[in-house]
């Protein structure tokens, strides 16, 4: 017999979302210095010119802008943390055609290579955590927008390693560090 989920199951589902962001946070400088560390052995690396100058102004660029992109990061992750925790849907769709932004689908491509990298990794234990928490809450299936997803914690570091100056094609570069 399965157990009733406690009384405060959203309280706890919210305390486990927010130790959930705050382990991303303290991982992002790991994570940048991974990113320095391909950047910079790629730049010894043979190609076209055109190759060899998007690898050398990437590694320039994130040299001086990682602490921003990190510092960012953890903004945005907090921010998407508090729009759930308001009961609005970050980004949720208004049932309304939009035009989609220049280059709105090479982001989402390259956010869903990199969630898929995530759950090569860590499927198990992110499914664990998803059904734990639908459990508290007494739900059949979390938001789409859940920070729990990976695809959403990937789409939140392209949007933030764009909007620190950075170019999406050197994210390219090293998403597979």
């Amino acid at each position: 017999m399965v157990s009733p989920a406690p009384a405060n199951g959203f309280a706890l589902a919210q305390q486990a979302r927010e130790r959930y962001v705050l382990h991303i946070g303290r991982t992002l400088p790991e994570l940048a210095k991974t990113i320095d560390q391909r950047l910079t052995s790629l730049l010894d690396q043979s190609g076209t010119m055109a190759e060899v100058q998007l690898r050398r102004d990437t590694w320039g660029a994130f040299k001086k802008r990682h602490n921003l992109w990190v510092e960012d990061c953890r903004n945005a992750l907090k921010k998407h943390l508090a729009a759930r925790a308001g009961l609005t849907e970050p980004g949720s769709i208004s049932g309304q055609l939009e035009l989609v932004a220049e280059g709105a689908l090479d982001d989402q491509i390259l956010a869903s290579r990199m969630a898929m990298r995530v759950l090569d990794k860590t499927s198990s234990e992110l499914n664990d955590l998803r059904l734990r928490i639908q459990f508290l809450e007494r739900r059949s299936e979390l938001s789409k927008s859940d920070i729990l997803f990976p695809d959403v914690l990937a789409r939140l570091l392209v949007e933030q390693w764009k909007l620190s100056g950075l170019e999406r094609d050197g994210l390219g570069l090293v998403q597979d560090a």
